[in-house]
């Protein structure tokens, strides 16, 4: 390229708009990384995230950084030449895209490159950021494990959950002290918990795990979130739980998993109203997350927002018509907007598409009784107590059930159960709509007492 100053320094017209670090930048080596970006599996499955990448990185290294804009990149990379910033938020929902694709190859493939590129937040001029040695001293094997790993993790799906737990386990054999697999073990330990497996069994892992983590990188958020989440969820010791969470904040403010565990937690202690402002943070992190968008409609669920709730999940149900959570909040949320029929339609889409996972048997079977069909949620209780005989099975889960039929004794008799299997879901006893129908019982307080959930000042009510 004529014109460009030496390899060895970035021009100055981009190093005024770029966040550089205070070690220059060698073109040459911006040169080699952005191909590797492009032939990464994250970036060669998004043709129209390549060709931004490739555009404002090319801008940049020949000195054209100020010609970079909104408009630019709707001419060259959108195809669009009427573009009006204005009235046209395409840009800016790419650049989200864009951000949140660069965060997803740094995780994985780019966890050891020398030089970092990224698109800082409102700009559309890319940074480059020499690391300071390697991210992560590991041999090849264990970080292809691990970029594995993440890549089953992404989906959230129980086959793939498995899956990733498995990679996860391979690094950790090959790496004993690769922290960023032992915190992504962690967390997969916990996320398990959360979707149907024993918490006795799995809990005090993600905690070891995420301990080990911190142990060899004191400034993994993920790690720090991970001791949270079992503090909470687990423990019941609220408020190390949020000393934790704090930290953990404090170390990365931009780790989304981070921002979602510590919602979960304030949805347990009942500041809901908090827990949004939490999604809300991770949703602008990374705006295209189905799984981040299915979580925040979740407490928008439980706040009573079910309109705003429902438009986020039905196109969620569209963007990915496979992921069962989703179809799981939709069933929710039209259960309590007086639509049936739509409900146990979205509520049977979720069980079949998880594989009959419990959780989702047992809200169909809530729907069942709530429209009067007893037989139908008493048939469910029987799948339960099959499926029981082979995989773990919360008594919370049985709970939901028995107190959409009105048997509040035989309801609080699961709850008990699940207090004994210290299970997962139990954590948001005080706050699920599911459980609204034991408040009025003095047995529900008593539980309350015995996790020592107190209602802390300024929280939300429950959902009526």
């Amino acid at each position: 390229m004529a014109g460009l100053a030496p390899s060895w320094i970035v021009r100055k017209d981009v190093a005024s708009a770029a966040r550089l670090s205070p070690c220059p930048v060698p073109l040459e080596i911006i040169r080699r990384q952005l191909p590797k970006i492009l032939a990464s599996p994250v970036f060669a499955s998004s043709p129209q995230m390549s060709d931004f990448l490739r555009y404002i990185v090319t801008r940049a290294l020949e000195g054209k950084a100020g010609e970079i804009s909104q408009e630019s990149i709707a001419a060259h990379v959108l195809r669009r030449q009427d573009y009006n910033a204005t009235i046209d938020s395409s840009v800016r929902v790419q650049a989200a895209r864009l951000r949140a694709k660069l965060r997803e190859y740094y995780e994985c493939e780019g966890a050891n490159d020398a030089v970092a590129i990224g698109l800082p937040k409102q700009q559309y001029i890319p940074s480059f950021t020499r690391a300071e040695g390697s991210r992560h001293a590991v041999s090849d094997r264990a970080f292809r494990l691990y970029a594995e790993g993440r890549r089953h993790w992404a989906k959230r799906m129980p086959d793939q959950l498995e899956c990733a737990r498995r990679c996860f386990q391979d690094a950790l054999a090959a790496e004993p002290h690769y922290a960023a697999a032992s915190a992504a073990l962690a967390e997969c330990y916990g996320f398990m918990a959360l979707r149907g497996f024993p918490a006795r069994d799995l809990m005090p892992k993600a905690r070891e795990l995420a301990l080990a983590a911190i142990a060899d990188d004191k400034t993994s958020a993920a790690a720090f979130a991970i001791v949270g989440f079992v503090e909470s969820a687990f423990d019941w010791a609220w408020d190390s739980a949020e000393r934790t969470f704090r930290h953990a904040i404090q170390l990365d403010p931009r780790c989304v998993s981070t921002r979602c565990w510590y919602a979960r937690h304030l949805v347990a202690t009942g500041r809901t109203s908090e827990a949004l402002l939490q999604a809300r943070e991770a949703q602008e992190i990374e705006p295209t997350s189905v799984l981040v968008n299915t979580f925040a409609a979740k407490i928008l669920y439980i706040l009573g927002r079910h309109d705003t709730a429902i438009k986020l999940l039905t196109s969620m149900c569209e963007e990915a018509p496979s992921f069962y959570l989703a179809h799981w909040g939709l069933g929710l949320c039209l259960l309590e907007t007086k639509s049936p029929q739509a409900a146990l339609n979205a509520l049977a889409a979720a069980a079949q598409l998880s594989g009959n996972h419990p959780s989702m048997l047992a809200s169909l079977g809530r729907a069942e009784a709530r429209r009067g069909n007893l037989p139908a949620a008493q048939a469910l209780l029987g799948q339960l107590a099959q499926l029981s005989r082979k995989v773990y099975v919360p008594g919370t889960d049985l709970a939901v059930i028995h107190a959409g039929m009105g048997d509040l004794d035989k309801a609080f008799a699961c709850l008990e159960t699940a207090y004994e299997q210290r299970a997962v879901d139990l954590s948001w006893l005080a706050i699920w709509p599911e459980f609204d129908r034991l408040r009025s019982d003095p047995r529900y307080g008593d539980l309350l007492a015995r996790m020592h959930t107190a209602r802390r000042p300024g929280a939300d009510q429950p959902a009526a």
